[in-house]
């Protein structure tokens, strides 16, 4: 249908440039007026123009639709088959008059002890499998974490894309990290958490990372504190 379109316009431009040149104006049978050929064709350039920008526009969308939705897949939420199990608590973090609260699930283990199972995405030094105390403060409804007992291994790290890089760059990106033992999810375009495996090569992941940092591709915390990354990544 575009395609017939697009030939029925051209045609119709090349009647009116060859058959209508030396009048300055057409005359149309129906509309009651004058239009100016020189306008006419004009504004069906624009139009033509206009149709194929919104089928790029349409096309990169649905493109970035499909690597998004492979890249949420990878996330690291809670296992669905113990789902029934995991509870919510509260992780609080307080920093230079700012207070960020972040829920996430975690497993109990009893004596207020719970094990987190899902990954921390806006505070920083949590990890998926780390045990941690938490308790019901009032006027709350869940617990709230009040300190670490055990690590687990696992480190976390948060990355924030300049605005530069196009979506297939950053999946790019983040599928050469995997050789060393990562698993991301995407929390806000361009925004991700990563987590590296305790049998991972963190110390070289974070090489990698300050050479994509230099090269302008990406900040990351905690090179950068939390609250520098993300008004970075809202802010350009």
């Amino acid at each position: 249908m575009t395609c017939f379109v697009t030939c029925f316009v051209i045609s119709y431009v090349l009647f009116v440039a060859i058959f209508r040149a030396k009048n300055p104006c057409i005359s149309f049978w129906r509309g009651g007026g004058e239009i100016c050929t020189a306008k006419v064709i004009s504004d069906i350039l624009a139009t033509l123009e206009s149709l194929s920008i919104r089928a790029v526009f349409r096309r990169d969308l649905l493109l970035e639709s499909s690597i998004r939705s492979k890249m949420i897949k990878v996330g690291l939420g809670p296992n669905i088959e113990d789902a029934d199990a995991l509870v919510l608590i509260k992780v609080r973090r307080s920093a230079n008059d700012s207070r960020s609260v972040e829920s996430t699930w975690t497993k109990p283990l009893g004596q207020d002890l719970y094990e987190i199972r899902g990954p921390v995405h806006l505070i920083s030094d949590i990890n998926t499998g780390d045990v941690v105390k938490a308790v019901l403060l009032p006027n709350d409804s869940i617990p709230s974490l009040v300190e670490v007992v055990a690590r687990s291994g696992y480190k976390t790290v948060h990355v924030a894309f300049a605005a530069t890089v196009t979506l297939l760059e950053q999946q790019r990106i983040l599928e050469e990290l995997e050789k060393w033992k990562v698993r991301y999810e995407l929390v806000f375009d361009r925004l991700y958490t990563i987590e590296v495996a305790p049998d991972g090569d963190y110390e070289a992941f974070r090489a990698e990372l300050n050479t994509l940092k230099v090269s302008g591709l990406l900040m990351y915390e905690p090179d950068v504190a939390m609250n520098v990354l993300l008004r970075c990544r809202f802010l350009s």
